[in-house]
């Protein structure tokens, strides 16, 4: 099996930093710590990649379009984007009545402005949508949280369909469980759940054709 250089782009929050399971890859002077990202990475080297990363994190939708304009995306096989983590959250919600939140999101405007800016990044990218794939906000143990980021996953699979952008689902493998988080009161993703996403990922990947082809793939379909 020949192996080739596969150049990956990710952006995302704290699943993507774990430091307490640091992960170092091939490229010069390039590292970086995930929850999902060492199994993906794993996964893509097992499938014959050298892998090269670079990583943006902790960002988050509202400053990622602006980086994107700066960075030229030709130069990546794959962007990945993780978002929807610091918009989609409120802290300290135990005292907060969940209709209560919902009546204050709702005059403040949170959703209408993730939707606006959904809009203007999936249509700075889909002249990319071939090498993108983006998550949905990642579930929360938190109820008033997770009841954010299910609003929001509504917003990012619709917004998917509409621009023809690959969307995996975070919440189809992960749910709402505590024993996918690495404390009871935060998002940071448990060992087990970055594994399992990742894995998921690198699937999701797969079967959605998101790779470049390989030499020996090119000869095989004979062009």
């Amino acid at each position: 099996m020949t192996t080739k250089k596969l150049s990956v782009l990710i952006i995302g929050g704290e699943a993507s930093i774990d430091l307490n399971r640091p992960w170092a890859f091939d490229g010069p002077g390039t590292a970086i710590s995930g929850g999902y990202v060492p199994r993906l990475i794993e996964q893509l080297q097992r499938e014959g990649w050298q892998v090269h990363t670079e990583s943006h994190a902790p960002l988050d939708l509202n400053v990622t379009l602006p980086l994107l304009q700066r960075l030229n995306l030709n130069r990546f096989d794959l962007v990945i984007l993780q978002l929807g983590h610091s918009q989609l959250e409120m802290a300290d919600t135990s005292r907060w009545p969940l209709g209560w939140i919902a009546l204050l999101l709702g005059q403040i405007g949170l959703f209408r402005n993730v939707n606006a800016q959904l809009t203007d990044l999936l249509f700075y990218l889909q002249p990319f949508r071939r090498r993108l794939v983006m998550l949905t906000p990642l579930p929360h143990p938190q109820s008033v949280n997770q009841w954010l980021r299910n609003k929001g996953r509504d917003l990012f699979l619709k917004h998917g369909r509409r621009h023809m952008i690959p969307v995996f689902d975070t919440s189809v493998i992960l749910g709402n469980g505590e024993e996918f988080f690495a404390q009871p009161t935060g998002d940071t993703l448990s060992p087990t759940a970055g594994d399992l996403l990742g894995q998921s990922l690198f699937d999701y990947i797969q079967v959605n054709a998101l790779l470049p082809a390989r030499p020996e793939q090119r000869q095989r379909r004979g062009y």
